[in-house]
């Protein structure tokens, strides 16, 4: 209601000298008007103000008080008719910035620029807009690492001056991950590096990056058989086939299998690539011995290519035989494939059975992602 009027005027105009009654005229206008501001303003009629207006008051009770007991907006400024977009305040209190409805205390739609602190108990959504943020900024608190996506800039050059607690791991998420990159131009000390093949740390730049040990290995029983100059499969089909990067690899193995009942001449021959698409080389030195009582020999694998049958053991004829093969080697990939480790005999057991057995296995170690002569390192 509107405060402030009074239905007694006192209009300094001498009515001796008021012919037509003016006095009386204008009274009856502040009348009116007292009558419009006490009936219209304050009754369920709709008002609008159609000109400038101006509020002053110099007291402690509220300028203006707008009472909406019904289930309309409290207030609703408009810059067009109809207007889409207004100012508003509805029945309860909420505001709506920009449009028609105000779900929550404050609704809006569009931009704000704050210049001073906001303060909020939680944050919803998904942040993808949020440009210009800096973690050293955060004093207090801390952030669900579900919460960090991989979409958020990385800190270039974090520090951390106390103990770093990783999150627990689980079944589609690990507690640490390497994005595979560049490696340093120069090996910096205590840097750990992944470029994609190869994990690597430098604990001095004196001897520069070493490979953080990563042995992938296969073991089992694979195809027996007994035909010359065709290639077996060492391992199980399950496991038999692994894809190599070009690289620089340290390869180690130990096989045996017993030739029974058959008095052929054999020896036995190791094709490391076997049925596999990988180029490169390979450097061995082992032993093979044969258990029928012969001395075991010494051989040496110098840069072979890869796909290449080498003969590693003696030759025997002796029934119930067990060929035993060792050694460690150098394995370079040139072209990045696939390698299915193999045997092979050099004739053909025209009676007999061959019995692979199940601790044979081969072990890959990955040294460095690059294949060239001097690598690692030293390199």
């Amino acid at each position: 209601m509107a405060t402030g009027l009074t239905t007694n005027y006192n209009i300094p105009y001498p009515v001796s000298t008021d012919p037509v009654n003016v006095h009386s005229d204008i009274q009856s206008l502040a009348v009116s008007v007292d009558t419009l501001f006490n009936s219209g303003v304050t009754t369920s009629k709709a008002n609008a103000f159609t000109n400038t207006n101006t509020f002053s008051a110099n007291s402690a009770s509220s300028a203006i008080t707008i009472t909406q007991t019904g289930a309309g907006n409290a207030l609703t400024v408009e810059d067009s008719s109809p207007d889409s977009t207004p100012f508003i305040i509805n029945a309860s209190g909420n505001v709506g910035i920009g449009k028609t409805t105000a779900s929550v205390p404050l609704d809006v739609v569009g931009a704000g620029t704050f210049t001073g602190t906001v303060t909020a108990n939680d944050f919803s959504g998904s942040g993808a807009s949020l440009t210009s943020l800096n973690g050293t900024n955060i004093s207090s608190g801390t952030v669900a690492a579900a919460r960090i996506d991989t979409a958020i800039a990385r800190v270039a050059t974090p520090t951390f001056t106390g103990t770093v607690i990783l999150p627990t791991g689980g079944t589609v998420s690990a507690p640490l991950k390497f994005i595979a990159g560049t490696n340093l131009t120069t090996p910096v000390a205590g840097s750990v590096e992944y470029d994609g093949a190869v994990a690597t740390i430098t604990p001095s730049v004196n001897f520069g990056r070493a490979p953080i040990a990563t042995p992938i290995f296969t073991s089992g029983v694979g195809t027996s058989g007994i035909a010359a100059t065709t290639n077996y499969a060492l391992f199980p089909a399950a496991v038999d086939t692994i894809t190599l990067p070009v690289g620089t690899y340290m390869i180690q193995a130990s096989i045996r299998m017993l030739v029974a009942t058959s008095t052929t001449s054999l020896a036995f021959n190791l094709n490391a690539r076997g049925a596999g698409t990988a180029v490169g080389t390979m450097t061995w030195d082992g032993t093979a011995s044969i258990t029928d009582g012969g001395a075991a020999n010494e051989f040496q694998i110098a840069g072979t290519a890869l796909g290449t049958n080498i003969a590693v053991s003696a030759a025997s004829a002796v029934a119930g035989r067990v060929y035993l093969v060792r050694g460690t080697g150098i394995l370079k990939v040139t072209t990045a494939g696939t390698i299915i480790p193999a045997y092979q005999w050099t004739a053909t057991n025209t009676s007999g059975v061959v019995t692979l057995y199940t601790d044979n296995y081969m072990m890959i170690t990955p040294l460095a992602s690059s294949s060239v002569t001097s690598t690692g390192a030293w390199g």
